[in-house]
């Protein structure tokens, strides 16, 4: 019983869309610690490329 609580438990953890947001924070709090404009012109298009992108089946 136990077992299948925690499996319930990682496998919302590892979700595509939950990937998708620790990428895009990650990414977004590296850029915030330099004063240059092209990583955060990255960060957004990385961020434009995993919302944007069509949804795996």
């Amino acid at each position: 019983m136990l077992a299948n609580v925690v499996t319930k438990i990682l496998t919302g953890l590892l979700s595509e869309t939950f990937i998708k947001k620790i990428i895009v924070l990650a990414l977004q709090y590296i850029a915030k610690k330099t004063d240059y404009k092209v990583d955060d012109e990255l960060v957004q298009i990385v961020e434009e490329a995993l919302y944007d992108a069509p949804q795996s089946a």
